[in-house]
């Protein structure tokens, strides 16, 4: 069930200048729902690769679209989405969505990682039309 401050709530699009991502910031601007957007040249900058801007780029969301450039099969994809997806639960990060490739055995690894914890944060989601708001 959807409550007023989580709909208010920005949702994180990682890699927003991407293929997808633009797709995802878009439809959710539609929607009227806030997208926050991230990628290197972004107001707020998220970089895979320095752990530091995470943080600000995950202040007060309640979801993150999550993609990884150039490829979930990248070497090091796995442990940095990970350690991203524990690190957005800690947050308060309620939903992550990672888009993939079922047929593709590197991207099978990742079904697991944003897996529901003990307390059933931040669950995996299948994606589909609408399914971020």
């Amino acid at each position: 069930m959807s409550t007023q401050g989580q709909n208010t709530a920005p949702i994180l699009v990682i890699g927003a200048t991407g293929k997808t991502g633009r797709r995802v910031v878009e439809r959710l601007q539609g929607l009227g729902r806030p997208a926050r957007s991230g990628s290197r040249s972004s107001e707020i900058p998220f970089v895979w690769e320095d752990e530091s801007t995470w943080e600000a780029a995950l202040d007060g969301v309640s979801a993150a679209y999550v993609t990884y450039y150039p490829d979930l099969a990248f070497p090091g994809a796995k442990k940095a989405v990970e350690r991203f997806s524990a690190f957005a639960v800690e947050r308060g990060v309620r939903r992550l969505v990672l888009p993939s490739r079922r047929d593709l055995p590197a991207h099978q690894d990742l079904e697991g990682v944003s897996r529901p914890g003990p307390r059933g944060e931040a669950g995996p989601d299948r994606g589909g039309p609408g399914s971020l708001p």
